[in-house]
């Protein structure tokens, strides 16, 4: 929860349990699990929509199971190879990238609530959160500095937000 709230707490905390070998759920685990709550308020915010048929229920979820899903794996499996840092830290980048996309992946949450412009604005908030939390975990936890992190922050938004941004706005359109 610290990852998405208040990151300044979080990735230190992380960071640690790295540094420890504390049993962590796998990188792509890690947003995977979140990103199922996501698709689950979604799925039930459509469930609670009147104006909702059985293919509209069917199609936000499936679309919002392309988009937290997505973006979670996508930050994972094609963000984190291109971000360099240490040798020493390296085996460290797809936990950041896993945790740093967190923020956008609990932005799906609202989707419990069926007013859908609700879910593109809490996809935004969630996109600059994400891009503010990686900001904090490539210092804390990859030791970069200056130009690399902010390009594996930005790396870690656009990649791991597209998805998030795209599932929010066809469930708005719905």
């Amino acid at each position: 929860m610290r990852l998405i709230t208040i990151p300044e707490y979080g990735w230190p905390r992380l960071s640690a349990a790295c540094d420890r070998d504390e049993p962590l759920p796998t990188p792509l685990m890690h947003a995977v699990y979140l990103a199922c709550v996501a698709v689950i308020a979604t799925f039930a915010g459509s469930l609670l929509n009147p104006a909702y048929s059985v293919m509209d229920i069917v199609v936000s979820t499936l679309a919002a199971a392309l988009g937290y899903l997505g973006a979670g794996v996508a930050a994972v499996l094609i963000a984190a190879p291109r971000i360099q840092t240490s040798a020493r830290l390296q085996q460290y980048v797809p936990r950041f990238a896993s945790a740093a996309c967190l923020p956008v992946l609990a932005s799906g949450v609202v989707n419990v609530v069926p007013f859908h412009l609700l879910g593109v604005l809490a996809a935004v908030a969630g996109v600059m959160t994400t891009y503010w939390s990686a900001l904090i975990g490539a210092r804390d936890l990859l030791g970069l500095e200056g130009q690399p992190r902010q390009r594996a922050a930005q790396l870690i938004a656009l990649v791991g937000g597209a998805p998030v941004l795209c599932c929010a706005v066809i469930l708005w359109l719905l």
